[in-house]
């Protein structure tokens, strides 16, 4: 063989690396994209999720101030009908007048 009779096959062989390279390249590239794409995606809903657990505690607080609030109201209604059966009581109650 002479170099002269290689030299059609190699350059079809680098042209065909060549465009192998590029092909890859491209498809590299495009992996990349994605990969930020992804990771932008998670970030998000990494940060959505955390506003999420805040509300939830925010919310959490919230209804434990209620319940509180509504403790003391029961406590204050009891109350109120603890002293005005102890005030009819006193006063002479269900017996004769």
């Amino acid at each position: 063989m002479t170099p002269s009779d290689t030299d059609p096959d190699l350059r079809s062989r680098m042209v065909s690396a060549e465009h192998t390279i590029q092909g890859n390249s491209q498809r590299i590239a495009a992996l990349e994209a994605w990969q930020r794409q992804s990771e932008i995606g998670e970030a998000k809903r990494s940060e959505q999720w955390l506003g999420l657990q805040r509300d939830l505690i925010a919310i959490t607080k919230s209804i434990s101030e209620i319940q509180g609030t509504l403790r003391w109201i029961g406590r204050t209604i009891v109350g109120a009908i603890l002293v005005a059966a102890v005030a009819f009581m006193v006063r002479g109650g269900l017996g004769p007048q």
